[in-house]
């Protein structure tokens, strides 16, 4: 009898034991006492023969065990890279589906340029690829063994005398190349697709502005309350001429008339102005004769507002790590902790994966999926809440997200020991 590997497996059939007699296809065992002398020659020769064909079965096995292990790592590999295959491509799929409406609807409501839609879109799948692989290999390595239980694999792999340590071993030539992947997404590629992406975000919505504008045609903001105009358009130089601006703010109307404009944009703020040369600025409550008149020779009208608090979150996440660390501020602490976050749960969700994927044949792939997913989904929000806490200085710099991490290595020991016992090199189903 093989295994599927076509390693021989010892049966009872061919096991003798000393002083014990098997005949050729049967199990039962018959002692033999009382025989004569030249029975007793005839039994010896034969047990001679059984016990021969025993060593060459042993010996072929240790032969054979460096090609069997192997085949197994081989085998454990590419079920693994197909999962995680897969699973990363369906939850790249989602998260790229979820971006594009958005994106869309901000370029029909005229606050950006059409034509950055897909170099958004690549980069933030580069930014987002080291958020999405890690949850990938959890689920790619939980169906994986999943299946191997309900297809009885894994009961002739223990027959075959491999354990919970030969298939850590297998986990491991998979999950080291993923971790060494990440962590260069995750500190120097993914730094550079994010600030890279905000770039063209922000190019992408000051010529949006431009492109929204027709020289010789009235433009209306979104909620209606500010009206531009423009006698001519200069698109290379982002410059106006004959500019009209009408806004209504708290029940009062202003009107503003300049010569010319060109818009700025802030370099400590990030904010957007529209700067008027030489205009007149009248403002009151429509009908009354009391009314304001302004005359300038520079004005600035403020077009978009950041968030200060949205644009240095940004701003630390596409900064290189080299920065960062020379920083050390509460932000960028946190940052470089989330960072290092991303190749670290990687390795402990594959490690969790393994024991959380036991399954009877009668539960099938998907039996421990819905509480794998749980755990996903606890671990992560419990490191986004740890990133706020580094963030506002709660924990210290120096504790960062490790306990967090200690605390998933400690559920992994404790599942490993409560599933295989004080036998872990052996007992696997």
């Amino acid at each position: 009898m093989r295994c599927f590997s076509g390693v021989p497996l010892l049966i009872w059939n061919s096991i003798t034991a000393p002083g014990f007699g098997f005949q050729e296809g049967r199990s039962d065992v018959t002692l033999r006492r009382g025989v004569s002398a030249g029975a007793n020659q005839n039994y010896r020769l034969r047990q001679v023969y059984r016990n021969e064909r025993f060593y060459r079965a042993k010996l072929r096995l240790n032969f054979q065990s460096e090609n069997f292990l192997t085949v197994i790592n081989r085998y454990l590999l590419k079920e693994f890279s197909k999962s995680l295959l897969s699973v990363a491509t369906v939850l790249m799929l989602i998260y790229l589906s979820s971006r594009v409406a958005p994106l869309l609807a901000r370029v029909a409501a005229g606050e950006m340029a059409g034509d950055v839609i897909f170099a958004l879109l690549f980069l933030k799948s580069v930014t987002n690829l080291a958020l999405v692989i890690p949850p990938a290999v959890f689920i790619a390595v939980l169906l994986t063994m999943g299946r191997m239980y309900r297809d009885n694999e894994i009961t002739v792999l223990n027959a075959c005398g491999v354990g919970y340590d030969r298939l850590y071993r297998a986990l491991l030539i998979f999950i080291v190349p993923v971790v060494v992947l990440l962590s260069g997404l995750s500190f120097t590629v993914g730094p550079w697709a994010d600030a890279t992406g905000e770039r063209i975000k922000q190019d992408a919505e000051q010529r949006a502005d431009v492109s929204g504008i027709s020289a010789g045609r009235f433009k209306e903001s979104d909620d209606g309350g500010v009206v531009f105009y423009t006698e001519t358009l200069n698109r290379e130089q982002n410059r106006y001429q004959g500019v009209f601006i009408q806004n209504r703010s708290n029940d009062r109307l202003g009107v503003v008339v300049a010569e010319s404009g060109q818009e700025r944009t802030d370099p400590d703020t990030g904010d957007r102005y529209l700067v008027l040369a030489d205009g007149r600025r009248f403002e009151g409550h429509p009908g009354d004769a009391d009314y304001t008149i302004l005359d300038f020779k520079e004005y600035a009208v403020r077009i978009d507002e950041r968030d200060p608090q949205a644009d240095r979150t940004i701003r630390t996440k596409g900064r290189p790590t080299r920065e960062l660390l020379a920083e050390g501020t509460t932000w960028a602490w946190a940052e470089l902790h989330t960072r290092l976050a991303v190749p670290i749960s990687a390795l402990l969700l594959a490690l969790l994966a393994l024991p959380l994927s036991y399954a009877s044949p009668r539960q099938g792939r998907y039996g421990k999926l819905f509480l794998a997913i749980l755990v996903y989904v606890v671990y992560a929000n419990i490191l986004v809440m740890a990133e706020t806490w580094l963030a506002r200085g709660v924990i210290p710099s120096a504790l960062g997200m490790w306990w967090v991490h200690i605390g998933v290595l400690a559920l992994w020991l404790a599942l490993q020991a409560r599933r295989s016992g004080p036998g872990w090199r052996r007992s696997v189903a």
